[in-house]
């Protein structure tokens, strides 16, 4: 699959997760993990606002 053994040594096994010898790939996995809970929460911030204000035309025109 590789041509080159200089390639290939820039991946990691299963191993080198367990061993924590693959701390660039923590940080990066903290940091996307963080991102990934920002988006969701303001996700879900914009989805209530945008119910709330369908539920407010809805009873402010039955009224």
């Amino acid at each position: 699959m590789f041509d080159n053994a200089e390639c290939f040594q820039g991946f990691f096994s299963a191993k080198d997760f367990d061993k924590n010898a693959s701390p660039h790939f923590q940080k990066a996995d903290k940091f996307y993990d963080a991102l990934a809970r920002q988006l969701s929460k303001s996700i879900l911030r914009t989805w209530l606002i945008l119910l709330e204000l369908i539920r407010n035309m809805f009873t402010s025109a039955a009224a």
